[in-house]
């Protein structure tokens, strides 16, 4: 079934209004992300103190020791290997070319990847719905109150989502157009994401599932090739994980950081039990966080006067 070829709002071409309130959102949220990349890391985000740290500690090191990426905790330097230093090691090469740290420099970074990760959702709603809820999902997008701060964040998190949007297009575009190159930068771009943080990688899986099922094509052969591509994205994922398992065995969790002792901690951590699916309580912290973080002008708010003071 192809959706995009079908009647509807994603149909239809946007009017000159539309196309200005589209401009208007956009060029606003991007003017309001470049005035905020100077100043010193966010208050509270000890997140955005892991990547930064790690980013400058990779610069320090000739070459950088990008398997014993140190974190400090406690006063004193501890390798911390929880997610593979792709963001770190992009941050710290341009600290190497321009002689210094600089946040400005690292929030531009992840401020690029922000804007990738954006194209992609355009060009993955698109290509299901329409162009038309395409460009209003890409101003929605623009202006959420978690992509205002995240988006100039000195952190892992946007480009792990851009990897992630980016898996899906070409997912997408290879199970319809069926041309090779389109099969190896879905391998590529999903790899390197399962090398950073599996569990993104792992849910933007589902809604490629959801595709082939309703476009019904060679729906075995279709289900092998997406089972073939996430191969090498899994061995990547075990390889690193093994690593950081390996590497963290005897440290002790902090306050900050919770060591995951084994593969199985891991998961827990990070995917939880059936228990924890079922429990309404859960489910209501995030009904209320997605409402008032996400979904209202109060969040935009929030999120908008801390950065700007």
């Amino acid at each position: 079934m192809n959706l995009e070829s079908q009647s509807g709002i994603g149909a239809g071409k946007l009017r000159s209004a539309e196309w200005g309130l589209i401009a208007v959102v956009i060029g606003a949220s991007l003017l309001f992300r470049f005035a905020t990349l100077s100043g010193p890391l966010d208050e509270p985000s000890w997140r955005q103190v892991w990547s930064a740290f790690q980013a400058k500690t990779l610069a320090a090191e000739s070459p950088p020791d990008v398997m014993h990426v140190k974190m400090n905790f406690r006063g004193r330097d501890w390798v911390a290997v929880a997610n593979f230093p792709f963001y770190e090691i992009m941050v710290a090469g341009f600290y190497k070319l321009i002689g210094s740290e600089n946040l400005a420099m690292a929030r531009l970074i992840t401020l690029f990847f922000f804007c990738a990760g954006a194209y992609y959702l355009f060009r993955v709603v698109a290509l299901w719905f329409g162009p038309r809820v395409g460009w209003y999902s890409l101003a929605a997008y623009s202006i959420l109150p978690f992509s205002l701060f995240y988006s100039r964040a000195v952190h892992y998190d946007v480009p792990v989502i851009a990897l992630g949007h980016a898996s899906l297009y070409y997912g997408i575009r290879f199970f319809r157009d069926r041309k090779v190159w389109l099969y190896l930068a879905a391998v590529a771009v999903t790899t390197v994401g399962f090398l950073i943080k599996p569990p993104y990688l792992f849910y933007f899986g589902l809604p490629l599932l959801v595709f082939l099922l309703l476009e019904r094509k060679n729906l075995w052969l279709d289900f092998l090739l997406l089972g073939l591509l996430y191969v090498l994205p899994l061995a990547a994922g075990l390889w690193f994980e093994a690593h950081r398992v390996s590497t963290e065995a005897n440290k002790v969790s902090g306050l900050l950081y919770e060591v995951l002792h084994s593969a199985a901690h891991a998961r827990k951590w990070y995917f939880g039990g059936v228990a924890e699916r079922l429990d309404s309580a859960r489910w209501g912290v995030l009904l209320r966080r997605v409402y008032w973080l996400v979904l209202t002008p109060f969040g935009v708010f929030a999120a908008e006067v801390p950065l700007s003071g």
